[in-house]
Parts: C-alpha cells; structure tokens; sequence
C-alpha cells in the first residue's frame, strides 16, 4: 500500500500494522473510529495529514456481528447527511480518481468528496424559522416556509449546490453570519417556489423579500464574516405598499457591515 486517502476503518479493534520494510504508505483525509496510536507507533515515519480519529461515520444501516456473523450484506454503507463527514474529504482529490460511487451516483456532490465509498445525498430539508445555535444544512433543496432570522453570534452554512426555495414572499435577516459558498459548477440558487404573478409590479406574488443584513446596532462587528460566493438570487422584489422605506431593495440588503465577502450573480 502505497496510500490511503478518504478511507473509513470503522469497528477495527485490533492492531493494524505493516511489514517491515515496506514503503511507507501516504495517510491522509481517513476516518478511523479508535485512536491510531495503537497502530502507528513511533517507528511510522510517513505523511499522515488531516485525518480524523475516535469519529464515528454514522453509517445508515450498522453492521452488527464480527466474524462469521459479520452481517455487511443487510448493511447500508451510505454516510449520513452529518457534517463530521460530509464534505471533509481532500479538497484537492485528484481528478484523475474521480470516479462514480458504489452507487454509480455521483463522485462530489455538496462541492467536495466525502469520507468512504458513498457519496452522501439528501434530497429535500427545511430551514427552520430561527437558527438557534451554528447549523450546517446538507441537502439538494433547502425549503424555506417563512421568514428567517439568524441571530447574533450563529453562523449557518450552507453546501455548493444547493437550492433555497422560499415557499412564499419571505426574507431572511442576518444578525449572526451566513457562510454560502458555492463552485463554479455547483451554485448556491435563491429562489421562490412559484413565480406566478412576479411581473406585478405592487404585488408580492410570485417573489421572495430577499436577505437583509443590518449591523445599524454594531452588534454583528465582532461576528465572523459572512460569504455568499457563486451564489444565484432570483425572483426578489419589494413594492412600496408593503415596504416602509422604498429606497431599501433588491436580493441582498447591507446595513453598516464591512464584511461581506464573495462573487454572486
């Protein structure tokens, strides 16, 4: 063995080792779910760079048994949709090796590989009204069903290739921090459910309210600072008979915040 990159060694009680006078192998971006100490001991003298040990992959379905009752036949090897594992593979994983999962899906989706053999897939989520503590949400189609509110001190993150459909005219306000990045080919697409009516110019059909946020306190100044980075906003208006200042408008609303970062259409 020569390398291991985005492996996951998952209920490996026993020591693990190499033979003598072997090429010392390249360890990077693996998931090992006991601590490798038992197995890398001092004489390992090779790379071994951004793994993650004592984690669990929280595979769907377990294997339950060892040995002859080993039991992977009835087990599901996809990842559930976590962030200790989606996404934390080799940002820089050869193109070269990219090649479809043992699912025949896709290889990268989210922007980045992840741990194991499986790509992790989420088709649908809902984003709840108020972000109450830091949040990542992983999935093809974030719903939104009314407005959002991301308080001081939270940060939400959201994967490449995302979709965030508002289900009605809603908006989102950021008092804590947003980090949407998405890739060239994987954007992160604002949008509304149902665009009938959005040529009206003083109805709130067929649109979205857009994204506010407002440092007029200075209470977000010590915040991290928020991306929207290949993202898509579409469908977004306001109207003077629901708005109080008209002058205030479009997709992304900035209050007295310095720092946004990233390149959005």
């Amino acid at each position: 063995m020569s390398s291991a990159l985005g492996n996951i060694l998952n209920g490996n009680s026993n020591t693990i080792g190499y033979e003598a006078g072997e090429q010392l192998p390249t360890i990077r971006y693996n998931m090992f779910d006991f601590d490798t100490s038992v197995w890398m001991g001092e004489k390992y003298t090779g790379v071994y760079e951004n793994n993650r040990e004592n984690d669990s992959p929280h595979f769907v379905i377990n294997t339950g048994g060892t040995g002859s009752a080993y039991n992977a036949e009835f087990a599901d090897f996809n990842i559930a949709p976590l962030p200790n594992v989606v996404n934390q593979g080799d940002p820089y994983f050869p193109e070269e090796y990219i090649i479809p999962d043992l699912y025949d899906g896709p290889r990268i989706r989210f922007g980045r590989i992840d741990f194991g053999a499986y790509e992790s897939y989420t088709h649908r989520d809902t984003m709840p009204a108020t972000i109450t503590q830091d949040t990542v949400i992983i999935a093809d189609t974030i719903h939104v069903l009314g407005s959002i509110n991301i308080p001081d001190g939270i940060t939400l993150k959201i994967y490449a290739g995302a979709k965030v459909v508002f289900h009605g005219y809603d908006s989102m306000a950021i008092r804590g921090t947003i980090e949407a990045i998405g890739t060239q080919t994987d954007p992160i697409i604002f949008t509304v459910m149902d665009t009938t009516g959005f040529a009206g110019q003083n109805a709130d059909s067929g649109a979205w309210k857009g994204i506010v946020i407002d440092n007029s306190n200075g209470s977000m100044s010590d915040n991290k600072p928020s991306i929207f980075d290949h993202c898509i906003f579409e469908y977004v208006k306001l109207h003077t008979s629901l708005e109080i200042d008209p002058n205030r408008g479009g997709a992304l609303t900035v209050l007295d915040y310095n720092k946004l970062t990233g390149v959005c259409t």
